[in-house]
């Protein structure tokens, strides 16, 4: 549970936004909001109306990249800069135990709205840093410019290499390879090695190595 600061309520609009819907490694926009305040008691409203209270901080679904950190700096700097509310992109806090009138601007990327591709750019290849440094920090080898899926697993030990993309509900299991291939809802048993090839909805058995230049689908199995 993340404490935030002075008690400060955490309020997202959950109301249909442009973006919001937009999938990044698997997931909606609004879902990544969700996971990255998980453990904070927060509540989810669909208008500004309902944020109710002196002491708020006010998000939206399509600002995927904020944290329940990200909003403690926030807080931090409206008390000890004494400001009456900060802005965070089209978010805001808002401490009313101040009568200061001024507004100061967080530029942090993690406040940024997402309305066009370009930030969606953005969000995305921070989405894929933030889930590469999670695997990592359980054991999981990956190197180059691999994207895994927020609903994919990897075991501590598995080895993740080049352009690889892991979608959908895959695992890959403790000392397979996964060599610049793409997997979707598939199964990589341990010791198993895929090379430059295509599994999808399949099961690659443990000590197989297959490819460069495979397609599985379709449930195959290969033991």
């Amino acid at each position: 549970m993340v404490n935030m600061e002075n008690g400060i309520k955490i309020y997202v609009i959950d109301r249909p936004f442009y973006m919001a819907e937009e999938r990044v490694l698997g997931l909606a926009l609004r879902r990544h909001v969700l996971r990255n305040l998980e453990g904070t008691d927060y509540v989810l409203a669909d208008c500004e109306e309902q944020a109710e209270g002196d002491d708020v901080c006010v998000i939206y679904t399509d600002m995927p990249l904020v944290t329940a950190e990200s909003i403690q700096k926030a807080v931090k700097t409206v008390t000890a800069q004494r400001l009456g509310r900060i802005g965070l992109g089209r978010g805001y806090v808002k401490m009313g135990g101040y009568t200061e009138k001024q507004k100061y601007c967080v530029k942090e990327r993690e406040f940024l709205s997402v309305s066009n591709a370009n930030l969606l750019k953005i969000v995305y290849n921070e989405a894929v840093r933030r889930r590469n440094e999670e695997l990592r920090l359980n054991g999981v080898i990956i190197t180059g410019r691999a994207e895994i899926d927020f609903a994919a697993a990897a075991e501590r030990g598995a080895r993740i290499e080049g352009c690889s993309r892991i979608r959908g509900a895959s695992t890959v299991k403790s000392g397979a390879l996964i060599d610049n291939s793409d997997l979707t809802d598939s199964l990589i048993e341990s010791g198993a090695g895929i090379v430059r090839s295509v599994v999808e909805n399949s099961t690659v058995g443990a000590g197989v190595r297959i490819g460069p230049y495979i397609h599985l689908k379709n449930n195959v199995r290969i033991n």
